[in-house]
């Protein structure tokens, strides 16, 4: 080699690297308004902040300290929460402000807005909606009280469910040990349990009713349609959660898991909060009988917007551009672990569902090739942002990701997935036993203004 050339070879890096560098930085970001190229937008949405269920106290049986009292009842969207799903309506009118023009014509919006028929899910769709459309009063459309929905509700297909490939599928994915389950958590439930105990060491002589690591962990069929999936993880992915609420929900942090959780510990915690429900939600068989009704309707809808002939979804019509379908964590990761989707977030660990959270599939058309395509994005409000319950804009802008699509994005691309290829994708995961559309046009007559 001639003296000199390496030189010139770190030279001419060096100008390759800062015309990268440069060209990455002239990129649209993705918290843009996608622009007059999109041609509808489905939300698929987690409710907002809520107080605690019942199984994230357990009756207080594995804390030694009374958990904080909330401003409303178990599961029910709080005032915080509310408003937080307002601030996330008014991004979402930013970012689709050229789908949905400057002002809305409340005759014909095309916008629809269906929830789960639960207060929190109803309550959320309806001030995400205030934030989104103020002047229109968009109804939210739901099954009346008691009736379960096959799109967000997965209890629909109970009797459908073959408990014996269930449980199998899960001990599979375990080489048939349920009781090793907890062997790469312990660290973290060491730590839950101390947190529970009002420990500040190991030592601590300070012991609740019911200790974590005494629930044994078991995986069978408890009838011909259901199983009984226990561990300690389930435990302790309940506590996470509840831990998580007080955070976003703005509680002093002396009251977040009684002044013995910071932020830090928190996403530790949310790692293993997370991984549990990939493990039940994400397993192949599971995550076709959570997701299959909701990728079914997702794909007749974008189907219907791009003006080709496909049977009716039950939701808008052949005009409607924006559509919000408004349910739980369980939805996002039951369809994420369907299609293969993964994110991460700024301040929290991988896959994390965070109140507000949504997956976005945006239809579009591409600068190159005549096929409309569909992009996936994740949006989710940091922690810190839901917890301050802060304005959302360009000087404090929330996460929104783009998702590869396994099976259907180009490896050049995470946009590059076709209507076509979509289509095939779908209908290559999805279960039609877990499939309903025999009550498509009624299903949601019922609303709420």
């Amino acid at each position: 080699m001639m003296p000199g050339s390496k030189t010139k070879q770190k030279r001419r890096f060096v100008c390759v690297l800062l015309a990268l560098l440069m060209a990455i930085g002239a990129l649209p970001s993705r918290a843009e308004d996608p622009g007059s190229d999109l041609r509808a937008v489905i939300i698929v949405s987690r409710h907002g902040v809520r107080a605690p269920l019942a199984e994230e106290i357990r009756d207080g049986r594995y804390n030694v300290d009374p958990w904080p009292a909330w401003p409303v009842a178990a599961g029910v969207l709080t005032p915080h929460g509310d408003q937080v799903m307002r601030t996330i309506g008014r991004y979402y009118r930013m970012r689709y402000a050229t789908l949905l023009g400057n002002t809305l014509d409340c005759a014909h919006p095309h916008l629809y807005a269906a929830a789960n028929n639960v207060q929190r899910t109803r309550a959320s769709a309806r001030a995400l909606l205030d934030g989104l459309a103020p002047e229109c009063a968009v109804p939210v459309h739901s099954l009346p009280d008691g009736k379960m929905d096959p799109l967000f509700n997965e209890d629909t297909f109970n009797a459908r469910i073959h408990a014996d490939l269930l449980a199998a599928s899960y001990r599979g994915e375990l080489g048939d040990h349920p009781e090793w389950w907890i062997n790469g958590y312990r660290s973290e439930l060491n730590q839950l349990q101390q947190i529970l105990n009002g420990c500040e060491k190991e030592d601590c002589t300070r012991l609740a009713a019911a200790q974590l690591l005494d629930l044994p962990s078991l995986i069978e069929p408890s009838g011909a349609h259901s199983i009984k999936l226990q561990s300690p993880l389930g435990l302790g992915a309940d506590f996470a959660e509840h831990f998580l609420l007080q955070y976003v929900e703005g509680m002093p942090m002396a009251q977040v898991g009684w002044g013995r959780v910071t932020p830090n510990e928190l996403t530790r915690l949310l790692a293993l909060n997370q991984s549990y429900y990939d493990f039940v939600l994400r397993t192949p068989y599971y995550s076709r009988i959570v997701g299959s009704d909701l990728a079914a309707h997702i794909d007749r809808i974008l189907h219907s917007a791009a003006g080709r002939n496909a049977k009716p979804s039950g939701m808008g019509d052949g005009k409607t551009r924006f559509y919000l379908l408004l349910g739980h964590d369980t939805n996002l990761t039951g369809l994420s672990g369907l299609l293969n989707l993964k994110w991460a977030l700024p301040d929290t660990a991988l896959n994390v569902t965070l109140p507000g959270s949504s997956i976005l599939l945006e239809l579009y058309q591409p600068a190159r090739g005549s096929e409309l395509a569909v992009r996936a994005l994740y949006f989710s409000e940091s922690m810190a942002q839901m917890r301050e319950g802060s304005a959302l804009g360009p000087e404090n802008p929330p996460s929104v990701v783009p998702l590869f699509i396994p099976g259907c994005s180009n490896v050049a691309s995470a946009d590059a997935c076709t209507l076509t290829r979509f289509h095939a994708l779908v209908h290559g995961v999805i279960d039609p036993s877990f499939v309903d559309f025999t009550i498509d046009g009624q299903r949601r007559e019922g609303s709420i203004p």
